[in-house]
């Protein structure tokens, strides 16, 4: 691989095997949920650049797609590094799981997916009220407890 624009997933794949064993020894001596945890913290690395992106604050726009996507690219290579502990083969689970995904039709309703005629409109962080609690979840809904915070209390204690 020479230039930009020649990585395949199975060379990613490669490399980060390298990579890892020069920097964190064999990987019979590592512990494969690291790479897990890792990912794990990039998703939410990504989760904060993209909130700050919405709300407008903490950078400018292009910091913040610069945090996503360097977020998002170390997702992928710690997922790699797990693929390579677990002997998955990269490639070859995208290509299988995006063939499965692809067939999917959420537009057409059928019998493995909710039959919502008028979904409700997504809203906005900036439309969010935090005070507009849904019903189900209003404490003083509950007609046998003060503090209960179910709908239509299921308590023992009724």
């Amino acid at each position: 691989m020479s230039n930009k624009g020649d990585l395949t997933l199975e060379h990613l794949q490669e490399g980060v095997k390298i990579w890892t064993r020069q920097n964190f020894g064999k990987p019979e001596d590592r512990m494969m949920h690291q790479p897990v945890l890792g990912a794990a913290e990039e998703v939410g690395e990504l989760c904060h650049a993209h909130l700050k992106w919405e709300q407008g604050i903490r950078g400018t726009p292009e910091e913040l797609e610069a945090k996503a996507k360097d977020a998002v690219g170390d997702v992928i290579i710690y997922l790699a590094d797990y693929c390579n502990l677990r002997g998955f083969n990269l490639q070859d689970i995208l290509e299988d799981t995006w063939m499965t995904v692809s067939k999917r039709n959420w537009k057409q309703s059928d019998d493995n997916q909710p039959k919502v005629k008028n979904p409700p409109k997504e809203k906005s962080l900036r439309e969010i009220d935090p005070f507009d609690i849904p019903k189900e979840w209003d404490p003083t809904n509950c007609k046998v407890h003060d503090d209960c915070w179910c709908q239509a209390c299921d308590c023992e204690d009724e």
